[in-house]
């Protein structure tokens, strides 16, 4: 008799998701985790009562997150603070622009400073992003996803489906271009939401990826407390229904017997040991997954020169967290994006100032030091000591860079990336820095290897690597070609950013698999998205 029906390796989100909706279903499960807390991604750490987000800080997706209603989730403590004023831009010498959650209050934000050709071409494309997201490409998220032809045939018989198919094959500059948005500051404040975290601008295939990060990061927030406090959320829906926990210990092989996985061997530190399961489930890397932890003496060809040829992402990310006193107030023409911005951006004064940064990221050199800022505190003040705040900035470097030391550089880089963001305010004189904390894309890798070469989606999104071929299309939809062994990581369909979709996705095939009647409804947006047949 196994010692458990199910065993995950890995406590983040994804992790944390599946065991919750299986344990909850009856299945005996224990979580892995390398770590001494669970969340991956998801971590919020005190320093001094300053709370800082060192990954993942801004939730995309959390409206529509099936694990919210279905764990309950708000009663363990997990909500969303959405603020107004969603992106701001402010060109030296250009008029501001600033992007809200409210469409129309940006398109007369839009009207105000570019032509009104500009704000019709921006109404357009929102009007398609939000049919298109909320129609295909959320629901798209929490299924298994069909080969890409299968996939084509289907959106080919309806008018929305065609809609999408014209926008995959562009690159994210293709499709502005193709919607008619001419204004330079327009095009920046587009691009930046719609590619930090996935697609290249220039890349071609990835049109849906794009249209998901702009309509997502213009309607996104911070977790209130930080965002561990997802974690938390979920792990204690998991411990509410008998999921078991094994923190600070190390998987060092996935046990594979004729073909099929039969448990796992770990070390804690004080014993090496099998633990024997029905099934096992990785949330790790593909290269983890596959080579260190199974063998590739396991794999067939295919599978195993796919996971040779893995691609990270091009660019990883560098954090600044400033602890301060004194509240930011903003440079803008039009009075918006003063204050209480979700994100500022600091050092662009022009898309070509966008493209050439990450084109640097992509050729290893050191780029300019320009990102996003957030004032986290001023949107959640429960993140910093009464009356101080908290100032928080990403960018997009090199995890090489040059052949350079970010231990021995991010000093300087970072001073650079605080003196563009102080030329950026009103009352640059008026703010005292109190708590510094850089962290460089080696620093990533270091305390979350599964981001290797600080990749936060465990893999680049290009076409070769996104849907039906995330990570393998011998993998799609969780299952493997080893019997028993399954994958429900960022490396998986649809990717990270704290979708779940990955646990979600994977919870329902091992129940179908276990013979386990799932108790969880079917996600609203994906059954109509089934009944229109465009999923």
């Amino acid at each position: 008799m196994p010692d458990f029906d199910v065993v995950i390796i890995g406590g983040g989100p994804n992790g944390e998701t599946l065991g919750s909706y299986l344990a909850k279903a009856g299945a005996k499960c224990l979580l892995v985790e390398r770590r001494d807390e669970m969340g991956g991604g998801l971590i919020t750490e005190d320093n001094g009562g300053f709370r800082f987000n060192y990954h993942a800080t801004y939730s995309v997706i959390d409206s529509w997150l099936p694990a919210f209603s279905d764990l309950f989730l708000a009663q363990y403590g997990a909500s969303v603070i959405r603020p107004e004023c969603q992106l701001h831009i402010a060109p030296e010498n250009k008029p501001s622009l600033t992007v809200f959650k409210d469409p129309k209050r940006t398109a007369k934000a839009i009207g105000s400073i570019c032509s009104k050709d500009d704000e019709k071409a921006f109404t357009k494309l929102y009007e398609d992003l939000v049919e298109l997201n909320e129609k295909i490409i959320i629901p798209w998220h929490y299924t298994s996803p069909l080969p890409p032809s299968e996939f084509a045939e289907k959106l080919g018989k309806s008018e929305i489906g065609r809609k999408l198919l014209h926008i995959v094959p562009l690159s994210p500059l293709e499709i502005l271009e193709d919607y008619g948005i001419e204004n330079d500051t327009l095009k920046a404040a587009l691009i930046y939401p719609g590619c930090i975290w996935g697609p290249d601008p220039t890349q071609k295939g990835v049109g849906q990826m794009f249209a998901f990060f702009v309509y997502r990061m213009t309607n996104s927030g911070l977790y209130h407390g930080g965002s561990h406090r997802m974690s938390s959320s979920l792990l204690r829906a998991y411990y509410e229904n008998g999921g078991h926990v094994m923190e600070d210990t190390i998987v060092t092989k996935i046990m594979v017997k004729d073909g099929a996985a039969t448990g796992i061997r770990v070390d804690t530190g004080k014993e090496q040991k099998e633990i024997s399961a029905k099934v096992v489930v990785s949330t790790l890397n593909p290269k983890q997954t596959f080579f260190d932890l199974v063998g590739e003496e396991h794999l067939d060809s295919g599978l195993a020169s796919k996971v040779r040829g893995w691609q990270w992402d091009e660019w990883a990310m560098f954090m600044v967290h400033l602890g301060i006193r004194g509240l930011p107030v903003y440079k803008s023409t039009d009075g918006d994006g003063k204050s209480g911005v979700l994100l500022q951006l600091c050092g662009y004064e022009s898309l070509d100032d966008i493209l050439r940064h990450w084109k640097d990221c992509r050729t290893g050199k050191v780029p300019s030091a320009a990102g996003g800022w957030t004032i986290t505190s001023e949107i959640d003040p429960t993140q910093a000591p009464s009356g101080l705040h908290i100032a928080r900035m990403e960018t997009q470097v090199p995890f090489d860079a040059e052949n350079q030391d970010w231990e021995s550089i991010k000093d300087s880089f970072a001073e650079e990336c605080i003196k563009n963001w102080k030329m950026k305010l009103e009352n640059s004189s008026e703010i005292q820095i109190l708590k510094r904390f850089y962290y460089p894309p080696t620093y990533t890798q270091a305390k979350l290897p599964e981001m290797f070469r600080g990749s936060i989606r465990h893999g680049a999104y290009i076409p070769e690597q996104i849907g039906y071929n995330r990570p393998h299309e011998s993998c799609s939809g969780s299952r493997t070609p080893i019997k028993n062994l399954y994958v429900a990581g960022a490396s998986t369909h649809p990717g990270g950013m704290v979708t779940t979709g990955p646990g979600y996705i994977a919870a329902s095939a091992i129940a179908k698999d276990l013979g386990i009647t799932p108790w969880w409804p079917v996600m609203p947006l994906l059954q109509k998205s089934r009944e229109a047949g465009l999923v």
